[in-house]
């Protein structure tokens, strides 16, 4: 609403008036208007009490991480079990508006190369005791949807501000950290395959033949001529070349 709009609606507040009898038996009309800021405070007031309600609305920060089972037993740790994540507190409580509590294992948060992620899943059940199958891997698309990892079937909605809502923004963000390591990792492994392609290394072509082998072989790979047995056709068994002459027509660079 700007100024003008504002002085508007302040200049136009209706006036009241009101029929008073004085001590002669005359009666008198008093007119009066609120005064104009007043209808300001209050729809400052309003617009207060507005967003504090829709502050309230809003999630609360993460919650803190917490055990599926606080201690780890004698015949759980006679079979090696205690470093299971179950017994550890890596997992994170998300909570409907319903009470229904799903908790999710933040160290088993798996990104998936083609986008999306895999996450571990407890649905909890105050005062029970574990359960394991309630045990559930679920894969989130990261663009609105998931299903259970075990069941192939259609995938279901995950609308924002929903359990599954906000678990879903929780896994995506925690692996998209994850999936950039990954991806530069492999494009650093790509990069120095193709470099290995365009320039071979002796370690690469000269496995299986000795050092002296290995010398000649390399001198005729970095050689700015190719040597004369590497014409088109070399491998033809009609050429005759033995095993080093082979490697050596194999390990030139492409012309």
């Amino acid at each position: 609403m700007g100024m003008r709009s504002v002085l508007s609606f302040i200049t136009g507040i209706p006036k009241y008036h009101s029929l008073k009898t004085n001590q002669d038996g005359e009666h008198r009309r008093t007119t009066f208007s609120p005064h104009p800021f007043s209808f300001v405070l209050a729809i400052g007031a309003t617009l207060s009490w507005t967003n504090a309600a829709h502050a309230a609305s809003q999630p609360s920060g993460p919650a803190p991480l917490s055990k599926l089972i606080e201690n780890c037993g004698a015949i759980a740790a006679s079979h090696g079990m205690c470093d299971d994540d179950i017994y550890k507190p890596v997992w994170r409580r998300f909570e409907s508006s319903i009470g229904e509590v799903v908790k999710v294992d933040t160290r088993r948060i798996e990104p998936m190369s083609g986008g999306g992620a895999i996450a571990w899943t407890y649905r909890y059940v105050p005062g029970t005791h574990f359960d394991a199958t309630r045990l559930i891997r679920y894969y989130f698309t990261c663009s609105g949807q998931f299903r259970p990892l075990e069941r192939q079937g259609v995938l279901m909605d995950a609308p924002p501000r929903s359990l599954f809502g906000e678990i879903a923004a929780n896994v995506c963000f925690a692996a998209e950290i994850p999936r950039r390591a990954i991806a530069a990792q492999n494009a650093r492994v790509e990069a120095i395959q193709r470099d290995r392609a365009l320039h071979p290394r002796p370690s690469d072509y000269c496995e299986g033949f000795s050092a002296d082998a290995c010398e000649r072989i390399k001198a005729g790979v970095e050689a700015r001529m190719a040597p004369p047995y590497c014409r088109p056709g070399f491998a033809s068994p009609e050429r005759g070349l033995d095993h080093e002459q082979l490697r050596t027509c194999w390990a030139r660079p492409a012309p």
